[in-house]
């Protein structure tokens, strides 16, 4: 049996490699434009972290919540990441390979409403969205006593790097109504 050659002399690709190959090149331009965004964002960044530490009442509610919290992730099989080593605004990055291949990045952060936000960005391996469970025991995990609130930004300002799913905790105030009805959600 022999291979049809095409005019340039190559093999015909077939769909399914047609499919991987754009695939590669979308994930390589995404890689591409978010590199590009860090790097215009990173003097930002930088000054935003001398603010935060600056920020006596945030740098106080990382202290406050740290151990438990390194506890707690660490009994559920959590571990940090290498790049963790030097986060002050929160505990950074941590992998959970015990289930999923997960991973968490934690951060503080005093925005224009004047509280102080824990920012959880929860990813898979797999690059599928984590699931409402996987965030919710991510959100117990971090902040079992507060109400954690799962944000679907507006397209235009909508940028990831991946599939990621965000759920932020106001640490100063209490921005959400009772919600519960009879005692219970």
């Amino acid at each position: 049996m022999t291979a049809t050659v095409t005019a340039t002399g190559e093999a015909p690709v077939g769909k399914q490699a047609k499919l991987a190959a754009s695939r590669r090149a979308l994930a390589a331009e995404r890689r591409n434009h978010m590199a590009a965004t860090v790097a215009e964002a990173t003097p930002l960044m930088e000054a935003e972290a001398q603010k935060f530490q600056a920020d006596t009442e945030a740098m106080n509610l990382v202290a406050r919540d740290r151990p438990g919290q390194q506890r707690r992730l660490r009994s559920a099989g959590w571990r940090p990441n290498q790049q963790t080593a030097d986060v002050v605004d929160g505990l950074g990055c941590w992998d959970n390979y015990r289930s999923h291949a997960m991973r968490l990045v934690h951060s503080l952060h005093r925005y224009e409403d004047g509280h102080v936000w824990a920012h959880l960005s929860v990813s898979l391996a797999s690059q599928l969205l984590p699931s409402w469970e996987q965030l919710r025991d991510v959100q117990w995990l971090m902040y079992p006593d507060q109400s954690g609130i799962i944000v679907i930004a507006p397209g235009r300002e909508h940028y990831s790097i991946g599939e990621v799913a965000h759920v932020w905790t106001c640490l100063t105030a209490a921005p959400l109504p009772d919600f519960r009805i009879a005692g219970a959600i």
